[in-house]
């Protein structure tokens, strides 16, 4: 048994390690993109207002309107801001070991399930180096991955040990605790509804859930019917009441379809045919991670008979196939629990429900682990009647592996190092307004006005849709001395989003210099009704009241 659990030590020591030392060149990378709204620039962030963290959106506290909701996550950069302030190391710190944690957790939850260590492990270390990870990694703002996964494996865990009427004992100094029916029951609800609380994705978990209970029903290994199905049944519950509250008290947004009045907005079979493709664009990029880049996207398929739903549905019946001959020859069901976990875990982002994107990087965190499981039981189905099937080439195979996706997930964190390097080599992939505007900001910060306002411009050529542009190019012209044009820019974007509070304070103090006192005082009654006790509206108040009083004066 000692052995046992030193060989477990040594396992989980590999992996705290790996996970660390891989991301460790991030930790100086700074803060960018959505990090301003969802970090440095939220006011609830910086004031640890956890009221106002649970009743709004996400980015509220930056004057922003969304539908994300991920009180967890912000209460956690809440957190990291007390400490840290905007010192990007205690974010990238939190962001790595979140994420090797999840990492851990991933291992002792196979191993519940019954898989060998050497497979474990090796799963986990690729979920650990594997380079699509970076982005939810090394990206500040995308701690929400690593944060509801971690949340998500350890209440499947608790589940999984919870069905085996496998009961857990702590022991510290003296002290003995069991984790017996009761604590594991309540542990995997509480785990299943903070993880959703962490980020909106972890809804699809409730299948995982499901998932792990048909594979120990499958192979006999559980007796525990009633008590996985009371559970069960407790987060399907639980499950529903979030949907209820998301649309109704949590709903910040009338209209959450991005892609309204286009062909993939208005047509759900549009959005499955899309998906089809995009299935084998995610497989592509798990078995090549090459040319990883953010704001992925691809051309909308607009029927079902094309060649992609045609490949897509090919792979999974070669698969499903492979899995009932493993059924067979080995009473084992890896290939069948991989694939549902893949598509499980895609399933809240596969447009079906259409969202923000049509595909991301980090989207594949958690489905990656499901096609890697898949491929285990496959190769096992291939390998199982030699007598070792594990040998010593096996090793070195593996490792080699794992050193190639190590040095990619360190480039890829060279890229991530600075926002003028990232977004250029974007744009070196695909040309989006959203980029061009990130880039503008880089260089803005960097004091290359000209450049910024350049990159501005072509933003807006590309796509006129964001507020964000036209207020942060009325930024540039305020820098420049060009106050004309940048009240131009601020009503924009104001008349394109009224509730863009963000640009309030600025228009208010562009027309306080125009002495506008009317125009400003609107502005400033409409942010007042919005935000009664944020210290800025105290701030503008005594400035009109000052301004006005200097004129008069004058």
């Amino acid at each position: 048994m000692s052995g046992m659990i030193t060989s477990l030590k040594k396992y989980i020591l590999f992996l705290l390690g790996i996970g660390i030392l891989v991301y460790v060149p991030s930790f100086t990378n700074q803060l960018f993109w959505d990090d301003e709204q969802f970090i440095y620039n939220n006011q609830y962030v910086q004031t640890f207002d956890i009221p106002k963290i649970f009743s709004t959106n996400t980015t509220a506290g930056a004057g922003e309107v969304s539908n994300y909701y991920r009180p967890l996550t912000t209460l956690s950069f809440a957190f990291d801001y007390q400490f840290w302030g905007v010192n990007p190391i205690g974010y990238h710190l939190t962001n790595t070991l979140l994420h090797t944690f999840a990492g851990v957790v991933l291992f002792l939850f196979l191993l519940s399930l019954g898989m060998a260590k050497k497979p474990a492990v090796t799963i986990a270390s690729i979920f650990l180096l594997h380079p699509l990870q970076t982005e939810a990694v090394v990206y500040a703002n995308s701690r929400g991955d690593s944060y509801y996964t971690l949340l998500l494996l350890l209440g499947l865990l608790s589940f999984s040990h919870l069905v085996q009427k496998k009961y857990l004992t702590a022991t510290f100094y003296n002290l003995r605790f069991t984790f017996s029916k009761t604590y594991l029951r309540a542990l995997t609800l509480v785990f299943f509804c903070t993880s959703i609380l962490a980020k909106e994705i972890a809804v699809g978990s409730v299948l995982l859930y499901l998932l792990t209970f048909l594979f120990f029903l499958v192979q006999k290994k559980t007796t525990q019917i009633k008590t996985g199905s009371v559970t069960l049944l407790s987060l399907i519950v639980s499950f529903f009441g979030y949907f209820a509250l998301r649309s109704s008290l949590l709903q910040f947004q009338e209209n959450t379809n991005f892609f309204a009045g286009s062909p993939y907005g208005d047509s759900v079979l549009v959005r499955i045919a899309t998906f089809s493709k995009v299935a084998l664009i995610y497989l592509r990029l798990i078995v090549a991670p090459f040319n990883l880049h953010m704001e992925r996207t691809t051309e909308i398929v607009t029927t079902l008979a094309s060649p992609f739903t045609a490949a897509l549905v090919f792979l999974i019946g070669i698969t499903l196939f492979l899995g009932s001959i493993e059924w067979k020859q080995k009473n084992s069901t890896w290939i069948w629990f991989g694939i549902v976990w893949f598509f499980s875990m895609l399933g809240p982002v596969s447009g079906i429900i259409p969202i923000n994107d049509i595909m991301y990087e980090h989207w594949l965190y958690v489905p990656m682990i499901g096609f890697f499981i898949s491929l285990y039981g496959c190769l096992s189905l291939l390998f199982w009647k030699l007598k070792n099937p594990w040998p010593q080439v096996t090793n070195y195979l593996v490792g080699t592996l794992l050193i190639f996706y190590s040095v990619l997930t360190i480039r890829q964190n060279y890229l991530w190092a600075t926002p003028i390097r990232f977004y250029s080599y974007i744009l070196t992939f695909q040309e989006t307004a959203r980029i061009r505007n990130n880039l503008a900001m880089a260089h803005a910060e960097e004091g290359n006005l000209i450049e910024a306002i350049d990159n501005y411009q072509k933003s807006i050529a590309l796509s006129d849709i964001y507020p964000q542009t036209h207020y942060n190019l009325a930024r540039s012209y305020i820098a420049l001395g060009e106050n004309e044009k940048s009240l131009t820019e601020l009503e924009t974007a104001i008349s394109m989003q009224p509730k863009f509070f963000i640009a309030y304070p600025l228009i208010i103090e562009v027309l306080l210099e125009q002495k506008q006192f009317d125009a400003a005082s609107k502005y400033l009654g409409i942010f007042k009704e919005e935000y009664p006790n944020h210290s800025l509206t105290e701030q503008l108040t005594l400035l009109l009241e000052k301004t006005k009083t200097l004129d008069t004066t004058e």
